[in-house]
């Protein structure tokens, strides 16, 4: 949008124009549509500023944080846990590949 017709738009009504400033408007819309655009930057303005005092975040609550703190204890998990972990630990193929070649030639030169 050009930046004298949203200057336009934001600071006058359509009866306000000075005659070069209506005549740019109805080149680029008609005078409904001018009004109609004001109304709806106008309610937007509202809207935003209404919501912008609604969304303010409150402080964090110190009993809150100990709450959730206190939920997370960690425990020792047990040996068999342990191996399990240790079993499905991902490795990518191309090392699983390279681990079992240098197996089988560590293997045949023994």
């Amino acid at each position: 949008m050009n930046m004298e017709l949203q200057y336009l738009l934001t600071e006058k009504s359509f009866e306000e124009l000075s005659t070069e400033e209506r005549e740019f408007i109805l080149s680029e819309m008609t005078g409904q549509e001018y009004e109609m655009q004001r109304m709806i930057i106008g309610k937007s303005s509202e809207l935003m500023n209404k919501e912008a005092t609604m969304l303010t975040p409150l402080p964090p609550s110190t009993s809150l944080l100990k709450a959730l703190k206190d939920k997370q204890v960690v425990h020792a998990a047990p040996a068999s846990s342990k191996i399990f972990a240790f079993l499905n630990y991902k490795v990518s193929a191309w090392q699983a590949v390279a681990a079992s070649l240098l197996l089988f030639f560590m293997v045949q030169t023994i």
